[in-house]
């Protein structure tokens, strides 16, 4: 009881009251620690790994090299670690990590027997460009990274260390900006990235290791592109659950993405917590179409490819033919299908002309067999003009 009341209370402290720290280091800091920092200005580089924390203060805007070393928390004597490895302490407190050598880690201390606090706590603005991020061996429940304003993630590799938690939590009120990266789940029972925020996905790779989702919603969440993917055998369940809580329901829309799993979505709770499918390509682990049909936004205009590719229905316009007419193999054909033109000239003219055009402007290439223009139906509307011209003979007579 003693053990489950300390680590409530430190993590209480962390994340109400701010964390506590012990021999953690500030810029100013740093710059005395000639050994283990070099500081220019506002950016400090690691010159060896370093076993404390970092500080980033209210005003500060920082920038850390990790330059290919390891950055832990420190931990007391008796095995207790209530050091983050990294705070960013208030909202116009703004801290950018980059990892120049390609190897750096940020983490929590594995050495010791007891950690109870996340390896990063952000309260203001975090921007990571590279790095690996892991807390191995911390306390059930303990996330990596424990995003509480605005996270920016371009690059990197983050994994989850314990027991339900994640590698990344995006917590209620706060926004996550993913746009590259590797996130996976790191040990059995844990989730890749949990949002109880505003999360946008931009790109980046999402991989589920074990048992739980890889990412787990019960906010508002779009993924716009990336890949989405279980790998092992570990009885697997969703790959993304959209889960319900107390607080209201969970909103998550798909746009874009290719998912492979046996098994993509899982709708928790009872309430109002949709799963709105728009785009993307969704394939079991043995390649074939997984049909996520029950999601589709618009199910009367969409369906999916033999590949698992959502596509929906989209409009051919015949543009005025003088001299002549034209017949459309469909007027509303999926994306991907192969549409045929048959102009059917008046006497004396000869087809001169086919042009495809988008709604956005873009000219779809045209292939002429046979005296029909045939094209690939591209992902909007398209207008079709058709020219023709007075064939050669009749302009001689």
């Amino acid at each position: 009881m003693k053990k489950i009341s300390f680590m409530a209370l430190t993590i209480m402290a962390m994340l109400s009251f701010g964390v506590i720290r012990v021999n953690a280091v500030t810029l100013d800091a740093a710059a005395e620690r000639t050994t283990e920092f070099k500081v220019e200005g506002n950016k400090i580089t690691l010159l060896t790994d370093v076993d404390t924390g970092l500080e980033v203060k209210s005003g500060q805007d920082i920038i850390l090299d990790l330059a290919g070393h390891k950055l832990t928390n420190y931990c007391l004597s008796n095995g207790n670690c209530p050091s983050v490895a990294i705070h960013i302490q208030a909202a116009d407190a703004k801290l950018t990590i980059m990892d120049s050598d390609g190897r750096g880690v940020v983490a929590a201390n594995t050495a010791k027997q007891t950690k109870t606090v996340s390896t990063i706590v952000n309260e203001g603005t975090l921007i990571i460009k590279g790095g690996t991020f892991e807390a191995e061996g911390v306390n059930e429940g303990v996330s990596t990274i424990y995003n509480n304003k605005t996270l920016i993630i371009d690059d990197g590799t983050f994994k989850s260390g314990a027991k339900n938690a994640a590698a990344i939590h995006n917590a209620s009120g706060a926004t996550l900006e993913f746009n590259g990266g590797t996130i996976e789940t790191g040990v059995q029972g844990s989730w890749g990235l949990t949002n109880a925020g505003n999360a946008t996905i931009g790109g980046g790779v999402f991989v589920q290791k074990y048992d739980y989702s890889v990412i787990q919603n019960s906010g508002t969440m779009t993924i716009e592109d990336g890949e989405f993917k279980a790998e092992g055998s570990s009885g697997h369940n969703a790959l993304i659950t959209n889960q319900k809580t107390d607080g209201g329901g969970a909103d998550l829309d798909i746009n874009g993405g290719n998912f492979t799993s046996d098994l993509v979505f899982s709708s928790v709770g009872n309430g109002d917590n949709p799963i709105e499918v728009y785009e993307g390509t969704f394939s079991k682990t043995t390649g074939e179409e997984l049909d996520v049909s029950t999601y589709y936004a618009d199910p009367d205009n969409t369906t999916q490819t033999e590949s698992g590719k959502v596509v929906h229905k989209h409009t051919v316009t015949l543009g005025k033919l003088q001299h002549g007419k034209a017949d459309v193999s469909a007027e509303n054909p999926y994306e991907d299908d192969e549409i045929t033109i048959t102009p059917i000239a008046d006497k004396d003219y000869v087809l001169d002309k086919v042009v495809v055009k988008t709604t956005s402007g873009k000219i779809i290439p045209v292939r002429i067999e046979d005296g029909k223009a045939i094209f690939t139906m591209p992902s909007e509307d398209v207008t079709v003009t058709v020219t023709s011209s007075l064939c050669l003979v009749k302009m001689l007579q």
